[in-house]
């Protein structure tokens, strides 16, 4: 019989709205459904939504999903700690992964219950300086708090790479804490891609806030030479998360030279394969990324990638699979652009090649990862 394992998160598919987490969750139970019995209590609301994800007879009741796991999707009057005590204890899993550090129902409360099999901690990033910078007299309560009662003693805590590690470390010292990179889609076999002349297409995917940065990206945009600029074709995908910087994005749209810009709203996780495809180059200007799943994505599709040095993708140019930079360097992100704009359809495949190479072997060291995380 195979372990059970019971996640905890406020979101799951088909909710897309939160981003990460929820994709972070399905690609577990993508690449490890054969090995671990999953099942999921979630909310059945998207992020900042109220209608239901699913019909009312699917609610409050574990329903299958995919043939890979089990989800029971929370209406607003189940989301309470008796319920999610009862089921919890109910279904008796050897493994409680949560999947926030400071969601009060599907933390908090499965926290309070002193759950006697393995505890699984995955913060998201939640312990970076960056995001502890949004709300942090909040959070420095909380953490204060959650220190004084020993909220968080017997968890063991998922960080997802190094600098995370370090970043739980520096908040609670004495933390059990395992690396495990997150788990991404497989990789395609190879890339149908083909590089078309005086058309680059560039590729954002993100929550539209702050803190991914996509008005420093529209700003280095602007950097460029007028030649270049106009041969790029910008598309936006992702949710704005805050409406005032969402239109500072759009003025500073306007003023560049492109040859077309896009903001496309955002996307659900089925739809995105298309527009990794047919991109030339995709770009993380973010200013955290605990991970990065669209970074993954695009990797797994060929895609190359420049992204920040605040992701963990900083290997990018020793595997020669894209460009990790500075924000600051202008110079290099123009050269990097120019040089892919320059190059022949052979190198440009080559390069796609690599990025698809360079993706699967990670995937394959973090699937290991990720079993000696829930076996301990």
């Amino acid at each position: 019989m195979k372990p059970k394992v019971l996640i905890c998160s406020d979101w799951f598919d088909p909710a897309y709205k939160a981003g990460g987490p929820i994709t972070s969750i399905k690609n577990i139970i993508d690449h490890l459904y054969a090995s671990y019995d999953f099942y999921v209590l979630c909310s059945a609301y998207d992020l900042h939504d109220n209608t239901p994800l699913v019909s009312s007879s699917e609610l409050n009741t574990f329903i299958d999903y995919n043939a890979k796991a089990k989800v029971m999707y929370l209406s607003t009057s189940h989301i309470h700690y008796g319920f999610i005590k009862k089921t919890i204890q109910n279904l008796n899993p050897e493994v409680l992964y949560l999947n926030s550090l400071f969601s009060k129902s599907f933390t908090l409360y499965p926290l309070h219950l002193k759950f006697k099999g393995r505890v699984i901690l995955a913060p998201r990033g939640m312990l970076g300086q960056a995001s502890l910078a949004i709300k942090p007299l909040k959070k420095k309560l909380f953490i204060s708090f959650s220190k004084a009662f020993g909220l968080y003693n017997n968890v063991v805590w998922q960080a997802t790479s190094p600098q995370e590690k370090k970043d739980i470390l520096s908040v609670f010292k004495t933390a059990k804490v395992i690396l495990a990179p997150n788990l991404s889609i497989n990789a395609r076999k190879q890339s149908n891609k083909n590089k078309k002349p005086k058309d680059l297409s560039l590729l954002y995917v993100g929550r539209i806030s702050p803190i991914k940065n996509l008005l420093g990206l529209l700003e280095l945009l602007e950097t460029l030479p007028l030649a270049l600029q106009k041969k790029i074709t910008l598309n936006i995908i992702g949710p704005k998360e805050d409406e005032t910087y969402a239109q500072k994005c759009e003025k500073a749209a306007q003023k560049l030279n492109l040859k077309a810009f896009y903001f496309l709203g955002g996307w659900p996780a089925h739809k995105l394969s298309e527009a990794y495809t047919k991109a030339s180059v995709y770009i993380s200007s973010s200013l955290h990324e605990n991970y990065g799943h669209s970074i993954a994505e695009s990797l797994a599709h060929g895609t190359p990638v420049m992204a920040s040095v605040h992701t963990p993708w900083k290997d990018l140019n020793s595997a020669k699979a894209g460009l990790c930079f500075d924000l600051n360097d202008k110079e290099r992100f123009e050269n990097y652009l120019t040089d892919i704009d320059q190059m022949s359809n052979e190198a440009y495949l080559e390069l796609c090649q690599r990025a698809m190479d360079y993706y699967a072997q990670k995937t394959q060291t973090a699937k290991q990862k990720y079993i000696s995380l829930l076996k301990g």
